[in-house]
């Protein structure tokens, strides 16, 4: 039975034409993910005719079989049909220099070579092997063929690789999928199968981010090699029907093919032949197939087995002319599908590019001094503008910054901040890190994970610094440290210890432990937010919304950071000065009693504030008036009234407990007294001094920052003895902007040229993509002389608008070469020199903005940086304070370890472990609520606890347990902080 079998190309010129200018976009561009152009690729089991399919593609041998070589990578095939070419020849495009039947050779040599170089990664590479061939028998066409899956735990490194490419192709939606497998496979054992199955729908790939791919079947057929074992394995129709509706229904779109008839070996054979043998391979097999069915047909009906006739339906579904068509049915059909969105995507891409063209075209406007001065004055103008915004969170950036994308919780925070290229390792004995703070303080852990932009940020920072100070034991005194301190005969008045200056220095040192290291930590805290708010807002400036222009501006930008450095320092410095004044008066007179002292001062409040809710008549009580013997219902304000002012001496002295006549020397009863007024003051100073910390950072930075547009030059030259950048800026002269923009009229050339040749690039796709659409919805295809005219008219119109858009261009060129040419022989006057102030000749910016390397401008900046964020770091300490206080060692004390009999300070022996003697002795909360509560009380000192901690982690000792008192001491602080 004789059955034709139709040889006509179903893929059509325009569609590949549009295929190919399509791919060399994405690829030049780097806009694959964008366009998505179809694509199709062969996967399979080793030794299952792959490599045999793809030969009958190229009607050429380029396969090659030794046994320790395999395919290592994927290989792209690009066949091009081209007519000019003599029937027969082949001509190989990519790579160069080689012949066809050299590309065998080629690809082995090419795989040994992989092999060696990925052999850490299994011998596999993941990028393609591209090889383009020319030939007038050809239909335009692409296949990619990878390496074939695998199985088995012995190779488990070499299934992982290979497994890993074919998920890079099959579970990209991008490709349509030609699975190869044996026809007499079952489908129980057709591993690739399961594997292909697996890759495409499991939930997170191996190697890649692509989403699941679940309709991979809708995009895949499967071609079923090897016929030829299946014809002399299945000689009767009822069984060959059978098979084949099976394996139609368990694979889905199928189609049958044979590699080899008669035992031939293309080994033995010479490249000529092969290419014979594979010319005339498809009508021998058509008549094998023929005869084949003509066998099963004779023997149907018969009995006694009435065997069934060969279904004719599957006849149309083998061969390897019909496998070729299929696969390119395959790939047209998701192209075809493609082809919308393909064009919306162009045109999105087209418009892009003239976007960026104009914008380019902008930046020659930025090569006038004039228009370029103006934009720089302008940015500084948006920059401190938007940061106000930004800091107050206004309805005017709401939208450019939305909460829920540019908000942080202090987590993050944290986070960032130790990420921070500028940060400084502090060890502060009181810090914890967000954990912890959640752990302690579970009933914060919504202030915690609140999302906030700008201002609010410091709001958060201070409550998490007083959670910090509030809940740090310090070390209680011992009775050596109380009596060293108490310096017998320190006054000279009396041979009794001097118990006020023992108690003066314990909490002075208190205070240092517990502050100083934390002020350090909360100003470093207060750089980054601010340093934060410069980059968010810098971000949005120089988005393509604002000013895109400037991004290459370095010297420009540059001087704008070192500005607000410079601006926001000097506050940070106010709010330090302030802070260090405070702490030196807390700490260098212990104002006794202090707690007495406040409630006094709050009982007197009333006496001078009048207000009409103390003119409240109170029930129950009254006014006794002397004068008629009348009584009336008394007031709030009475009631204080009555109150008898408060003596100067009660206010300085107190309860005087502590002091030395009421103490017995011989016991030393003194030291309990002692330390629990050490307590009551250390207690009320760290209330005092962490509300003076808050008003001052508030006063200095927060409000500040608030108002930073409004910082004026006489600002400047009080703070800074220097004028703005604005007022810099707008004093030079053209010459020095154009030195200062540091701008290329070679670069921004380059860019057009690049920008004119994608927009070309782009329109050519486009009117390709048109075509094709016509075509395709068209009946008649066009023939070789149209096909030619269309394309010569695509060409020429794109070259028209290109050559339109060049000599634009051209214009533009001269015409700022010339204008360059005048500002370089430019020669400035002296007073033009001289705009300059000459006392900012040396200052950091102006040096800043004299560097055009950006490399070099970045090593100058970063050092500004270092230098003053060291300073600043010490910027609050007093006489005796130091960095390494709460470091296991500190070389300040280098000094205890020199031999008193060389005084050898070149050979110190330094510690190798913290000395204990130095560790804190921590005392429970039991202890602070009892000074604060019952001064008078004369209760026996509580037990000291030793950290075994280092004291950078000094905190609560677990197991120690505070009492109701206590708890309501501590839910009262935090209440007040939240309020705050």
């Amino acid at each position: 039975m004789a059955h034709s079998i139709s040889h006509e190309s179903v893929i059509d010129r325009a569609a590949f034409e549009a295929y190919t200018q399509l791919r060399a976009i994405a690829k030049k561009y780097k806009v694959e993910n964008e366009l998505e152009v179809p694509q199709l690729v062969i996967v399979g089991e080793t030794s299952t005719g792959k490599s045999m399919l793809v030969q009958n593609f190229l009607r050429f041998p380029c396969s090659f079989s030794q046994a320790d070589v395999a395919t290592r990578c994927p290989v792209a095939y690009r066949l091009v049909y081209n007519p000019t070419l003599p029937l027969g020849e082949l001509r190989i495009i990519r790579p160069t220099g080689i012949t066809a039947s050299q590309l065998a050779n080629y690809l082995q040599q090419l795989m040994k070579h992989i092999q060696e170089e990925y052999a850490t990664t299994g011998g596999f590479r993941q990028e393609p092997e591209w090889i383009e061939i020319e030939s007038a028998e050809y239909t335009d066409f692409e296949i990619i063929d990878i390496p074939g899956l695998v199985g088995g735990d012995k190779i488990a490194v070499n299934r992982q690789a290979v497994e890993k490419i074919a998920e890079s192709f099959v579970r990209n939606p991008r490709f349509s999928i030609v699975l190869v497998k044996e026809t007499t496979q079952v489908t129980d054992n057709s591993h690739g199968a399961r594997v292909i199955h697996d890759i495409c729908t499991k939930p997170n790939g191996i190697d890649t981010t692509l989403p699941p791919r679940h309709d991979y079947r809708q995009n895949m057929i499967t071609v079923h090699t090897k016929f030829d074992s299946f014809m002399l394995n299945f000689t009767n129709g009822t069984a060959v029907n059978k098979n084949v509706a099976k394996q139609l229904q368990d694979f889905g779109p199928s189609f049958f093919t044979n590699m080899i008839f008669g035992g031939y070996s293309m080994t033995e054979r010479s490249f000529d032949e092969n290419v014979k043998y594979l010319r005339e391979l498809p009508h021998q097999e058509q008549q094998e197939v023929d005869k084949w069915i003509e066998d099963i047909n004779r023997k149907s009906g018969q009995p006694p087995d009435n065997y069934q006739p060969f279904d004719v339906q599957y006849r149309a579904r083998i061969g390897i002319d019909v496998v070729r068509n299929q696969i390119q049915t395959l790939w047209l059909k998701s192209f075809r599908a493609a082809l919308p969105k393909l064009k919306t995507t162009i045109d999105e891409q087209l418009e892009e590019a003239r976007r960026k063209y104009d914008s380019e075209q902008e930046c020659y406007k930025l090569l006038d001094p004039k228009s370029l001065q103006e934009n720089y004055l302008q940015y500084l103008n948006d920059f401190r503008t938007t940061l106000c915004q930004y800091v107050g969170y206004k309805s005017e950036i709401d939208f450019i910054f939305p909460l829920e994308r540019c908000g942080q919780t202090y987590e993050e925070i944290e986070a960032d901040y130790s990420e921070w290229k500028r940060k400084k390792q502090v060890t502060w004995r009181a810090y914890l890190t967000a954990n912890e703070l959640k752990e302690r303080f579970p009933e914060e852990h919504e202030t915690l994970n609140l999302r906030l932009v700008g201002s609010r940020h410091f709001t958060r920072l201070h409550n998490i610094f007083s959670y910090m100070i509030l809940h740090f034991k310090p070390r209680e005194p011992t009775r050596d440290w109380i009596e060293t301190a108490a310096a017998h005969l320190a006054a000279n008045t009396s041979d009794y210890d001097d118990m006020e200056k023992a108690v003066r220095d314990v909490l002075r040192t208190l205070l240092r432990e517990t502050f100083l290291l934390g002020s350090c930590w909360l100003t470093q805290m207060y750089s980054y937010i601010l340093d934060m708010f410069r980059i968010n807002v810098k971000r949005y400036l120089l988005s393509n919304e604002k000013y895109p222009l400037l991004r290459d501006h370095d010297q420009f930008l540059n001087a704008v950071d070192l500005e607000y450095h410079i601006v926001v320092r000097s506050m940070i410095h106010d709010a330090i000065r302030l802070i260090r004044y405070a702490r030196n008066s807390i700490s260098a007179y212990s104002h006794y009693d202090i707690t007495a002292r406040m409630l006094k001062l709050v009982f007197s409040i009333p006496k001078e504030i009048k207000h009409e809710k103390f003119n409240q008549p109170i029930d129950g009580v009254f006014v006794h008036n002397t004068i008629n013997n009348t009584y009336m219902k008394a007031t709030l304000a009475d009631i204080f009234k009555s109150i008898p002012p408060e003596k100067l001496l009660e206010q300085i002295y107190g309860s005087e407990s502590f002091l030395t006549n009421k103490r017995d020397p011989h016991t030393g009863s003194h030291h309990l007294n002692g330390r629990r007024a050490i307590q009551e003051l250390y207690t009320a100073s760290c209330g005092r001094l962490l509300e003076d910390i808050r008003s001052s950072f508030n006063t200095s930075v927060v409000m500040k920052i608030h108002n930073f547009d409004r910082i004026d030059t006489k600002w400047f030259k009080e703070k800074s003895s220097r004028c703005p950048l604005s007022l810099r800026i707008s004093r030079m002269t053209e010459q020095q902007i154009s030195e200062m923009s540091n701008m290329r009229l070679d670069e921004i050339n380059e860019a057009c040229h690049k920008s004119i040749e994608k927009i070309e690039a782009l329109t050519d796709a486009l009117t390709f993509i048109d075509a094709a659409i016509r075509e395709m919805n068209d009946v008649q295809r066009l023939k070789g002389v149209q096909r030619r005219v269309q394309t010569e008219y695509i060409n020429k119109e794109s070259l028209r608008h290109g050559d339109y858009l060049r000599k634009k261009q051209e214009v533009v060129e001269t015409h700022l070469r010339r204008q360059f040419h005048s500002q370089n022989s430019y020669t400035r006057s002296t007073g033009e020199s001289n705009e300059i102030e000459n006392d900012n000749m040396h200052d950091d910016e102006y040096k800043l903005m004299t560097i055009h390397n950006p490399t070099l401008a970045n090593i100058f900046l970063s050092e500004i940086y270092d230098k003053h964020d060291r300073e600043d770091l010490t910027f609050g300490f007093l006489d005796g304070d130091s960095l390494e206080q709460d470091k296991n060692y500190s070389h300040a004390h280098d000094h205890l370890s020199v031999d008193p009999n060389t005084m050898n300070y070149d050979n110190i022996s330094v510690p190798s472990t913290f000395n204990s003697d130095r560790q804190y002795e921590m005392i429970n909360n039991d202890g602070y609520v009892n000074v604060a509560s019952g001064y008078g009380m004369q209760t026996s000192p509580r037990p000291t606890q030793t950290l075994s901690q280092p004291i950078y982690q000094a905190s609560v000792p677990d197991g120690i347990s505070m009492n109701d008192d206590a708890n309501s001491m501590v839910k009262r602080n935090r209440i007040q902080l939240a309020k705050r």
